[in-house]
């Protein structure tokens, strides 16, 4: 059965149990120090602390130990193409899986792939919350002020009739996915041919994959993928047209449609290795 989309999470207070923990730690120094009342004076009125604290925690909250198995992904495909489970609920501001993740791809797979991408390949290995591409524009917004953003002026596929393909998320997990423009030129159903000759371990990612991919690298590393091509999808809109998602620049992420049997240099595929 597939898992549902991560669901955004509330902030932890001091009220919470990690925050509580966050005070025993600060109450236990106090008390270890053994002060006197002139020496407990000084140290409560001493200006500062709320400075060092705030600091403190701004220093070490984006501190997120890959797993073993990514860490093993990282070394073989390099810390640049893996995003960990822990930075991307972070970046989405999302619970914890409440399950350790297991990874679907194999040491084998992964140096696979790390040797296409010396020969000009682009794969990378990211943890994927499962949003519709809907969900990601509640979150995302479309405030170009506030980078990574949608495209404001791209907003066709926010109409009802849309809603078909644009409120399906899919499964929560790990994807291996190739970001390098393939397949360009050609039209929808010559793509599939070509994807159909790399054997059943390749498909076309997913429109709502991609997207999420792209924008969690972006908080992630700052790095912005798909900046000038679009990743033609499988889904069509209401009016017959693929789906293409893409574009990536400062103006925001586009969700566009282009006609099934055009062939454009501006349309790529973005492959998806199956998972085990």
């Amino acid at each position: 059965m597939a898992k549902k989309a991560l669901a955004p999470s509330n902030p932890v207070t001091s009220r919470d149990p990690k925050g509580r923990k966050f005070m025993s730690i600060v109450s236990d120094a106090y008390d270890k120090a053994r002060l006197n009342e002139n020496e407990a004076q000084g140290v409560n009125e001493a200006s500062g602390l709320a400075s060092l604290v705030s600091k403190f925690i701004a220093a070490n909250r984006h501190i997120n130990p890959l797993t073993k198995k990514e860490q093993i992904a990282a070394k073989i495909l390099g810390s640049n193409k893996v995003i960990g489970f822990q930075d991307a609920i972070r970046v989405w501001n999302v619970e914890q899986p409440g399950y350790e993740p297991t990874m679907p791809f194999s040491e084998d797979v992964l140096r696979l792939c790390a040797k296409e991408n010396k020969k000009g390949a682009d794969w990378r290995l990211v943890w994927i919350n499962g949003f519709s591409l809907r969900q990601q524009h509640g979150i995302a917004g479309c405030n170009i002020k506030k980078q990574p953003c949608f495209d404001p002026n791209y907003t066709r596929w926010l109409e009802a009739a849309q809603n078909s393909w644009a409120t399906q998320s899919v499964e929560v997990g790990y994807r291996l996915l190739n970001f390098k423009k393939n397949f360009s030129d050609m039209t929808w159903h010559d793509q599939n041919d070509e994807i159909a000759k790399l054997g059943e371990k390749f498909e076309r990612a997913e429109e709502q994959v991609v997207a999420e991919a792209c924008l969690t690298i972006f908080m992630v590393k700052k790095e912005r993928l798909l900046k000038n091509w679009y990743h033609r999808g499988r889904f069509q809109a209401s009016d017959g047209d693929s789906v293409d998602v893409g574009f990536f620049v400062q103006g925001g992420f586009r969700i566009s449609y282009y006609w099934d049997h055009g062939a454009y240099s501006i349309l790529g595929v973005v492959l998806s290795w199956k998972s085990a």
